[in-house]
């Protein structure tokens, strides 16, 4: 077996000199808006390639440029109808003695020097392109600047995009009574570009002067055009809260949440094989240009791919009587528990489960059955579900919802089962807007009444099912398993994570609701805390993080946070100080989910999916970790989880409790790839925000299941 990861070092020695100016700022916009907006309209005007450096706050470019000209330029931005530079940008200096960081090298490399090639990498994609009857897959190569052990590099990523054949003006030609907010888009005028949400409808371009203020932006030709050409009954919309567009310069991008809106129902995983026969000749465009080398691969860089026996990782879990196993996957773990029994069993052996059903012409004796099977034959429980419903609720409105809930409250069951399909919303939508599923766990959770949301497609499927049970188990009282070699290293691990809202009605104020999930060290599950509060800016009243974690749970333990995202320096200074007052050590991980390059796992001439537990060594504080377990009939090649620790705690230490607490899961339907720590940690903190928690701040059960 060898590793490769689609990552690539950079050959330093090849590239240009590069210069550093800095900006003179002022106003409300942050560096990062600034430099952003300017880097673009620098390299329109002189040429040569530049890039935003983030980490220290400079533009780099390979184009020197005199004073003079910059002193040209700044006057000229400064005079634009759009103020953006005339009050966010006092000045721009050449800096002699700045040099690029090795991240801002890769960066330059991957979204500067690379983009010299990016038609090159298009043309070579495009033969994979798929064309539906109403939609078109496309695959898309995504670039980001690395560093790996010191030294600059850059990942080449494959993803695919669905793109609706009908443009925005023409989707609300034929559909002129759907609501649109929400909806992904894309720039027209610029092929292959990201993805922006419709925020807000501005209103017609030809009243009060839109037009007008639309074309004192810096346009492109093609875009000036079609706003010149917009009739004047045309909408505009804003995207991601700040950019304006005509209707008829926006694509439509299909997101997974968004598939059954636009009666899609394509799989876009990629396997492994594929996967690298579409990364590899874009490789290959890259490396032309001299500017990165071959993949880093445990062949020629073992020192870089430890695996999971080397951070102490086992799989082995603890269930009924004490019994120890090992599942062989992930889809294994439910017969274990019928094979010896729960870990901690409720003391109550009578369960009463009431049932709301949003699509009553789908049967639920598949269902029904298996829960006497499952929980009544084979452990033991006494059940009852007909006396109680199912409750039909066809055409579910928030009204409906809530008589529905008040109907089955009143006879005190020990959990709700709600059959809603995600065209009704799972949960896991991003926006402000309330789904059905939203209304439904809010009124459970204030009858303060354990509920849990099934998918109408996985009521026969098998591998589902079983999970459904251990979300029931798990909402009941009962424990299933727990990790069979408790962490060594910690008292306490905790999943925190904090969601940001900003409030509709003033731009200044941000809605912040706070979580942490505590287990103990053998994964079983303590209690969570919930705290909120209203701010200014981003900052988290230190308060709030103290509320999460109080004296009574905390003093005097060694606890282990995974971060879900990035964790703010505000945060960790408040929590280091709070550790200091109770005596309690802190130790911080952070569990970074999205964006990451994919690790394979070649055997000759075949390419496989990377294994569990396969890893890659960024730095010594830093690593990429494959923690899913995909079967083999699923084709999709896992997204690894980039995790990062923080000294005194240590990369291999924060790397096995992460793995570990994969394997604590009690109700998902899939092979999950995060931590039980942060997994969900989105979807928690974005009902919290929205008011969708239970009544108590503190509870024992992980309603969130």
């Amino acid at each position: 077996m060898a590793l490769f990861v689609e990552i690539f070092p950079v050959n330093v020695d090849v590239l240009p000199e590069l210069t550093a100016y800095q900006l003179a700022l002022t106003g409300s916009l942050s560096a990062n808006e600034v430099g952003g907006k300017l880097r673009y309209r620098l390299q329109n005007k002189f040429g040569g390639h530049w890039y935003w450096d983030s980490e220290h706050k400079c533009l780099l470019t390979d184009k020197l440029v005199s004073d003079k000209q910059i002193d040209q330029t700044l006057q000229a931005l400064w005079s634009e109808t759009d103020k953006t530079f005339q009050q966010n940008l006092e000045g721009i200096s050449y800096v002699p003695d700045l040099h690029p960081s090795a991240q801002g090298l890769a960066r330059f490399v991957a979204h500067a020097l690379l983009q010299d090639v990016e038609r090159k990498i298009e043309e070579t994609l495009a033969a994979h392109r798929q064309s539906k009857d109403t939609y078109s897959i496309n695959l898309i190569c995504t670039r980001f600047g690395w560093v790996v052990n010191g030294q600059p590099a850059v990942s080449l990523s494959i993803r695919s995009n669905i793109d609706f054949k009908d443009d925005l003006k023409g989707f609300m030609a034929k559909r002129p009574k759907e609501n649109i907010l929400g909806l992904y888009v894309t720039d027209k005028t610029k092929p292959f570009n990201s993805a922006m949400e419709i925020t807000k409808i501005v209103g017609k371009i030809g009243e009060n002067n839109r037009r007008r203020r639309l074309l004192a932006y810096d346009l492109n030709a093609e875009m000036r055009q079609l706003v010149l050409n917009a009739p004047d009954d045309e909408l505009i919309v804003e995207t991601s809260g700040k950019y304006q567009y005509v209707v008829s310069a926006l694509g439509l991008r299909v997101l997974n949440k968004h598939y059954d809106r636009f009666g899609i129902s394509e799989k876009l995983q990629i396997s492994s094989a594929r996967r690298k026969d579409y990364v590899l000749p874009v490789a290959k465009v890259a490396q032309e240009t001299g500017l990165i080398g071959g993949a880093y691969n445990s062949s020629s860089n073992l020192s870089l791919f430890p695996d999971g026996k080397a951070i102490g990782y086992s799989a082995a879990l603890r269930f009924g009587d004490n019994q120890v196993a090992t599942p062989r996957s992930f889809k294994d773990v439910f017969p274990s528990v019928l094979k010896y029994g729960l870990y901690s069993p409720a003391a109550d052996k009578k369960i009463k489960i009431a049932i709301l059903n949003t699509k009553p012409q789908i049967s639920l004796d598949p269902l029904k059955n298996n829960l006497r099977e499952f929980l009544g034959n084979k452990l033991g429980y006494e059940l009852t579900t007909a006396t109680i419903g199912p409750v039909d609720v066809p055409h579910p409105s928030p009204v409906e919802i809530e008589r529905a809930v008040n109907r089955l409250a009143d006879q005190q069951p020990n959990i709700i089962l709600a059959i809603i399909p995600r065209e009704y919303g799972s949960g896991e939508d991003e926006s402000d807007d309330w789904t059905t599923y939203d209304y439904f766990k809010y009124y459970a959770l204030n009858k303060n009444l354990q509920s849990q949301v099934i998918q109408p497609s996985t009521i026969s499927n098998d591998w589902a099912v079983n999970n459904i049970m251990l979300g029931i188990l798990a909402k009941t009282g009962n424990i299933p398993f727990v990790l069979a070699n408790p962490i060594p290293y910690a008292d306490l691990i905790v999943g925190l994570d904090v969601s940001r809202r900003k409030k509709r009605n003033n731009p200044g104020s941000i809605n912040t609701a706070a979580i942490a999930k505590i287990y103990l060290t053998n994964g079983q599950f303590l209690h969570y805390n919930i705290r909120d509060a209203t701010v200014e800016g981003e900052t988290i009243p230190r308060n709030v993080l103290q509320g999460i974690f109080p004296v009574e749970t905390f003093q005097n333990k060694r606890v282990v946070i995974h971060r879900d995202g990035n964790l703010q320096e505000s945060e960790k200074a408040d929590l280091l100080a709070w550790g200091e007052e109770i005596g309690a050590e802190f130790y911080f991980v952070e569990v970074i989910k999205s964006g990451n390059p994919r690790i394979y796992d070649q055997h000759g001439k075949e390419t496989r999916k990377a294994p569990k537990g396969s890893i890659f060594k960024l730095s010594e504080t830093e690593a990429l970790l494959v923690s899913s377990e995909y079967p083999d009939t699923f084709e999709a090649t896992p997204q690894p989880v980039r995790v990062r620790a923080h000294s005194p705690f240590t990369l291999e230490q924060a790397l096995h409790s992460v793995l570990s607490l994969t394997l604590l899961h009690y109700g998902s339907v899939r092979p999950p790839r995060l931590p039980v720590t942060t997994f969900y940690a989105d979807k928690i903190s974005k009902m919290a925000s929205k008011g969708i928690r239970p009544a108590a701040l503190d509870g024992n059960i992980p309603f969130w299941i």
